[in-house]
């Protein structure tokens, strides 16, 4: 054998060898693969709490999604409670503040941040700070902190005079929150704590308001509504309950203090509720938690058991207005399947509710989806249950709602049926049309009333509260359809229409008496749309429309008075760089002067500008 032939067989040993030792190594990987699969893998914090930012749709509802920290496990969604608050008629989207810097204090959100802050003012007479900070003690431990305070200054045609124009009108806000990375799932601490005041201001019939008050004994404090309180909540995220385990679990709990300061603003006023020049504070205290057990038999199907307790106590109420304290009891068992093509959700709720009308409530608890093709799926869902808010919801909702009628904020549904169907995306286009029917055992609604103290037979102190009222047998049907659309060229768009009618016992068809629910709209359009000029550059505008409400004039017993919303705000962003950002945002454009819940003027279109900082 020469030179060449042996150099060319030790060469073809040696490929020999090597392909052989790629194969064992391949083979190797795989075994380890297999060996390990069950093994919990060790993710970072920041990475977990960046997928649970993702939202999942799921029907009409959106659940959160967590990261599972098994390998062979896919990713799970938190299973709530399925009674939601969009059956909830006073939390029915009540007014849209997408561009309120308040409550989109992060902005641009897109950046990479440890730390913001954003300061922003305009006119009519806003000014406000937010600041926020996020910091890691290590892989597995999280601490985030934020800040925020909102001033404004009231003006309108009926305005109060100077001395009641107070800047004492504002909402502060605190938040710090700890996470920390367990071996299996995440463990959350946050605390909340707020202090709010709303001055008393603007007059219903045009009246001049310095008239007004100079029949009056005001002395220093102002008649101002305060809500405060403290909001503190645990949480361990959905996730097995040990290594290898079929068996997943979570809870969240909350324990919170919220107290409101409804003013007693006339000395003379004959109803003792109203007389001495006294506040008047309704508190709530509540103890809740929420919990699931479930147990996964394989990828498709699982079993679950989820269980609620809500505890509510009022320790300080006026003894003219007792409130009764509040319990509710939950369990909903459920088996549920999810394939490819066809997803389901069977299952049941049974509730104890003391403040219901019917102490025992019993509910259907399913959902359906089939989709043939990925651009394809129909839905189906039938739930109910009972559920209260509590008095920090309402206050958002309406800051003139009198305290103790939180006693009829429990709201039931004997069932509730909805059924859709989905199409997209086609080239960027979504479509979702559905339809649904309520049947409300408990219902609540808004009263109007004055507060008026007749001291000379012709001035009367023109200041409305509203009372949550309790409505029997209300009914509810619906129709939406929303489309969203998203071009490459960095345009986004959305629209919705829904349609709503409701039918109570005592509504006729009488011109007199319209068919609606006090202050709710039989129509809602809302629209949005969002283009990135550049990567600097980018402008935004939202609409929302509302229509068909009606509300009994208290002045004149029997008498309608119909108002509607148009609501248009829009706004310019610039990133001067990576971490600085500067908005102009124009909100009310349409100059609506009319709140939707009371009666007084707002201001009328404003314009703010905001900076952003990220670090």
């Amino acid at each position: 054998m020469n030179d060449s032939q042996r150099s060319k067989t030790n060469r073809t040993k040696n490929m020999k060898n090597i392909l052989y030792l790629s194969v064992m190594l391949v083979v190797s990987a795989l075994i380890s693969h297999d060996a390990v699969a069950q093994v919990a893998k060790k993710d970072s914090l920041n990475r977990e709490l960046t997928l649970e930012r993702d939202f999942v749709p799921t029907q009409d509802q959106v659940q959160k999604s967590f990261f599972s920290p098994l390998a062979t496990k896919k990713s799970s969604p938190l299973a709530p409670l399925r009674f939601v608050n969009d059956s909830y008629s006073i939390g029915a989207k009540i007014e849209h503040r997408v561009f309120d810097p308040i409550y989109n204090d992060r902005a641009p959100e897109s950046l990479d941040q440890k730390g913001f802050v954003r300061v922003y003012g305009g006119f009519p007479g806003v000014l406000g700070l937010n600041v926020g900070g996020n910091f890691t003690n290590g892989k597995d431990s999280q601490f985030d902190l934020s800040l925020n305070h909102f001033t404004r200054k009231h003006l309108g045609r009926n305005t109060l005079p100077a001395p009641l124009k107070t800047l004492r009108t504002h909402d502060t806000d605190f938040t710090l929150g700890y996470a920390r990375k367990l071996a299996l799932s995440t463990l959350r601490v946050r605390g909340h704590f707020f202090y709010d005041i709303e001055a008393l201001y603007g007059s219903h019939n045009g009246q001049p308001a310095a008239l007004l008050l100079e029949s009056y004994d005001f002395k220093p404090p102002y008649p101002l509504i305060n809500n405060y309180g403290a909001i503190l909540s645990g949480e361990r995220t959905y996730a097995p309950i040990s290594v290898g385990s079929n068996w997943y679990a979570s809870t969240f709990g909350t324990f919170s203090y919220v107290g409101k300061n409804d003013p007693t603003l006339v000395k003379n006023d004959p109803d003792p509720l109203y007389s001495g020049g006294e506040r008047m504070l309704t508190s709530e205290l509540r103890l809740a938690n929420r919990s699931t057990l479930a147990y996964e038999i394989s990828d498709l199907w699982k079993f679950d058991v989820g269980a609620e307790i809500d505890l509510r106590n009022y320790p300080k109420l006026v003894v003219k207005y007792p409130i009764k304290n509040l319990l509710i009891l939950g369990l909903r068992p459920s088996v549920s399947y999810k394939g490819d093509h066809f997803e389901m959700y069977v299952g049941g709720r049974v509730q104890y509710a003391n403040r219901a009308s019917s102490s025992l409530v019993l509910s259907p608890d399913a959902s359906f989806r089939f989709r043939p093709i990925d651009i394809f799926s129909l839905f189906a869902k039938v739930d109910g249950g009972t559920a209260a808010m509590d008095l920090r919801e309402v206050y958002k909702y309406n800051k003139y709602f009198f305290g103790p009628s939180i006693a009829n904020a429990t709201e039931t549904s004997k069932y509730r049926v909805i059924a859709g169907v989905e199409l997209g995306n086609l080239s960027g286009l979504s479509v979702t049309l559905q339809g649904g029917y309520v049947d409300y055992r408990d219902f609540v609604d808004w009263e109007q009333r004055k507060l008026v103290t007749d001291l000379d037979g012709s001035i009367t102190l023109p200041l409305f509260v509203y009372d949550l009222r309790h409505r029997d047998n209300v009914k509810k049907t619906y129709g939406n359809i929303s489309a969203r659309y998203v071009s490459q060229a960095g345009l986004r768009l959305s629209a919705s229409a829904q349609y709503n009618r409701y039918i109570t016992s005592d509504m006729t068809d009488k011109e007199d008496k319209p068919l609606t629910v006090l202050g709710l709209p039989k129509l809602e359009v809302r629209a949005s749309a969002v283009y990135d000029i550049n990567s600097r550059m980018s402008l935004q505008a939202s609409y929302t429309g509302l229509f068909g409400m009606a509300f009994e004039d208290v002045d004149e017993p029997g008498k309608y008075v119909h108002t509607t919303v148009n609501e248009l705000s829009a706004e310019f962003s610039y990133r001067l760089s990576r971490r600085v950002g500067l908005s102009v945002i124009g909100t009310n454009l349409l100059n609506l002067r009319n709140v939707r819940w009371r009666h007084y003027e707002q201001r009328g279109s404003g314009i703010l500008g905001t900076a952003t900082i990220t670090f």
